[in-house]
């Protein structure tokens, strides 16, 4: 994986190559042979979903805005929270569910 420097927000970076997207493929590649199924989780999520559940100092770090619907948003800063809400609702009365996610983490 290279790095291109400059022109990037703080803490950012423009990587290029193919090293991340092979490893991941790999990845992906066993755990779908072990029987675990994808979940795709939106980036984008109501602030309340994390508001008590992430721990003070990263609650001051999370990325919050409000859309034109005056909705509290933020982009998700991990997605614990989400699949335990999954576990409790969507799939309550499932046996051995066995899910993994490949998503990005916003905190600043």
């Amino acid at each position: 994986m290279k790095e291109i420097k400059g022109g990037t927000y703080k803490g950012t970076r423009i990587l290029y190559g193919n090293d991340k997207r092979q490893i991941t493929n790999e990845l992906i590649i066993k755990m779908l042979a072990w029987g675990f199924d994808e979940i795709s989780i939106p980036i984008i999520q109501h602030s309340e979903t994390f508001e008590g559940k992430v721990g003070d100092e990263n609650q001051n770090l999370m990325y919050k805005f409000t859309d034109r619907g005056e909705r509290d948003l933020c982009l998700a800063p991990e997605y614990t929270a989400i699949i335990q809400r999954l576990a409790a609702t969507n799939f309550k009365f499932k046996n051995d569910v066995q899910l993994f996610y490949v998503q990005e983490c916003f905190r600043g």
